[in-house]
């Protein structure tokens, strides 16, 4: 369905809420930040991550501010060492920009830099343009761009502790 018409059976399910569409959007984009919960097992990864001296960092498409407050309110602005979000940038993913100013955001090179990300074209085939090795989110879809693949292939985000640390790596 489509998101008006999910609003819109929501308010009539519910009536008496939310005075229209809008409002309803409204409470929900001011309460989304802070529904937002962090799993143990990608805090420990990230963790791991810094201790062990891997720089990380986040690339997300949207509004500074909604993407802002969930990366605040998810406790993953303290577990990176960046973030890049479009809506400061002026640019999307897959511009270039945006991977560039990320990379030199942490002060890695691209050619030693793995992009882990759930969209195929934005995120893949745009730090493949500019030279990182991708890593496919592929929750359990099947790759969709034709005449490229990714480099890996992961089903769940910890994952990536065994392609950064090697055969053995554990949570």
């Amino acid at each position: 369905a489509s998101t008006p018409l999910v609003w819109e059976t929501a308010i009539n399910q519910w009536p008496g809420i939310f005075k229209d569409i809008d409002q309803a959007m409204i409470v929900f984009l001011e309460m989304f930040p802070a529904l937002l919960v962090l799993d143990p097992r990608t805090r420990n990864m990230l963790e791991d991550f810094s201790d062990r001296g891997v720089r990380t960092g986040i690339v997300t498409n949207g509004g500074t501010p909604m993407q802002t407050a969930k990366i605040e309110e998810s406790g993953l602005v303290a577990l990176v060492d960046s973030y890049m979000i479009s809506g400061s940038l002026g640019v999307r993913k897959p511009d270039p920009v945006i991977f560039q100013a990320a990379l030199e955001s942490i002060g890695a090179v691209a050619g030693r830099t793995l992009f882990v990300g759930d969209n195929a074209e934005h995120d893949i085939v745009g730090a493949s343009d500019v030279g990182m090795k991708g890593a496919w989110m592929s929750l359990s879809r099947p790759w969709p761009v034709e005449g490229t693949e990714p480099d890996f292939v992961l089903e769940n985000v910890w994952d990536v502790r065994q392609l950064v640390f090697g055969e053995g790596a554990t949570e």
